[in-house]
């Protein structure tokens, strides 16, 4: 699953079959075909609907409660699911349907993911959807192939001009949360997260959290030492998306078959947190502080924000933008394993 096809900057290539097949210069016979295709469609299926926007077709809505989705709504938290006009799931955010359908994936994240209305990053017809929703609103409609153009127009009749081809779209988008502030939301809800399970933990720096869950042996750790640990890798709604210990890889349905739950991961310190390295590779700024900190044979908790994680980009399927992590880390007896 991937969020990007709600945004200009993959969707022109996504879904791949489509691109693939249409790929050819944009002209107005282009839009000509298109837009018969579109109208014998909803002559069909919709005959009484009338286009709204720029031009896309509303099939149903139910109004929200919260803010309306005005220019300061820069950060949008939403669940989607797009389909082609047969009713053939492209996309979704919803796990049950990626259950139905045999497509879910136990370390992928399926929930709310949040689009960014800045700098063209959505589809004109994406954004034509969020001007006219609220925050708790739900919309369905169709957006037609020329306001799922990778460019910026002025005119609407640009996009006409500029239709790429390939298929109309179903898109359906409910509106969880929204902000102007991404790294205030972050904030807030490491707060709240530390005093939900941690009796309001203090960050030791902006954005990081660290605890001492077991005191070990206390052991300082000498620079340039290599030592072993045990890791959980979980969002902080609980998503475990990477672990190297085989029961809790089982517990949560992430067990890969090729990875060696034996043996612990390996773990180079270095003078600084930015220098170590996990198995010969670098790690995440969190990550890299929390195995800084720690002395030998201690058990830690730490959580953080995702500027000291995977950021606006997330970690493929499992690490959506801007999430915050938490990892549970354990140093075991590593001279056992040299």
């Amino acid at each position: 699953m991937n969020i990007r096809i709600l945004s200009r900057l993959v969707l022109a290539a996504a879904p791949l079959v489509a691109a693939v097949s249409c790929a050819k210069e944009p002209t107005d016979s282009t839009y000509s075909s298109s837009k018969k295709v579109l109208e014998a469609w909803l002559n069909i299926n919709y005959p009484d609907i009338s286009p709204s926007g720029r031009g896309i077709y509303v099939i149903d809505s139910r109004p929200g409660t919260g803010q309306a989705m005005d220019d300061s709504s820069v950060y949008v938290f939403v669940d989607y699911s797009i389909t082609d006009l047969e009713g053939n799931y492209v996309e979704t955010t919803d796990e049950t349907i990626n259950r139905r359908l045999g497509t879910y994936v136990a370390s992928n994240y399926y929930g709310a993911r949040v689009m960014v209305r800045k700098d063209g990053q959505l589809y004109a017809g994406v954004e034509d959807m969020l001007d006219m929703m609220n925050v708790g609103g739900y919309m369905k409609a169709v957006i037609p192939s020329w306001f799922l153009n990778s460019d910026v127009y002025d005119e609407v009749e640009e996009y006409y001009a500029n239709d790429p081809g390939g298929s109309h779209y179903i898109y359906e988008i409910s509106i969880k949360y929204a902000t102007d502030d991404i790294e205030q939301w972050e904030k807030d809800t490491l707060e709240s997260y530390s005093r939900k399970y941690y009796d309001g933990l203090d960050s030791l720096m902006e954005g990081f959290y660290y605890k001492v869950l077991n005191v070990g042996t206390g052991d300082t750790i000498p620079n340039d030492s290599t030592i072993y640990i045990r890791y959980v890798g979980k969002l902080l709604d609980g998503h475990v998306f990477d672990t190297n210990i085989r029961d809790t890889a089982k517990k949560y349905g992430i067990f890969d078959d090729s990875k060696d739950y034996d043996v612990p991961a390996k773990v180079k310190m270095s003078s600084s947190a930015s220098g170590i390295t996990l198995e010969s590779s670098t790690v995440v700024t969190g990550f890299g502080e929390t195995l800084f900190r720690m002395d030998n044979n201690q058990e830690v908790v730490s959580f953080f924000s995702s500027d000291m994680g995977y950021g606006a980009s997330g970690s493929g399927n499992a690490i959506p933008p801007y999430s915050p992590l938490v990892f549970h880390v354990t140093i075991v007896e590593y001279d056992e394993y040299e």
